[in-house]
């Protein structure tokens, strides 16, 4: 922390999931419309757990900030079972269970 505290943080799990399916407005196919993502993690030994609706006009609003600490849920590795590998290698998604 800026002054000098110190925060444990420890995930406990993360997963992403469809929340709506429909035709896309550029491909006559259906496709994923939102999803979310959630994140479960223990802050000093209380558990947090947080939630993330893409695409969601709160998405372009400042990250929620709990305990002094600010934290932005990016990713998590299986959203590229719904949204499929795209790119070059796909490197776009991550490695580990979440990114923030």
């Amino acid at each position: 922390m800026c002054d000098g505290t110190r925060k444990e943080l420890a995930l406990d799990s993360a997963h992403a999931s469809v929340r709506l399916r429909g035709k896309l407005p550029y491909r006559d196919a259906e496709g994923v419309i939102l999803y979310s993502i959630y994140a479960r993690l223990n802050v000093d030994g209380y558990p947090v757990h947080m939630t993330r609706n893409i695409p969601k006009q709160e998405n372009f609003t400042d990250p929620p900030c709990f305990m002094g600490l600010r934290a932005w849920l990016d990713a998590t590795r299986d959203i590229s079972d719904f949204l499929g590998q795209h790119g070059p290698s796909a490197k776009c998604f991550p490695k580990n269970s979440v990114v923030w």
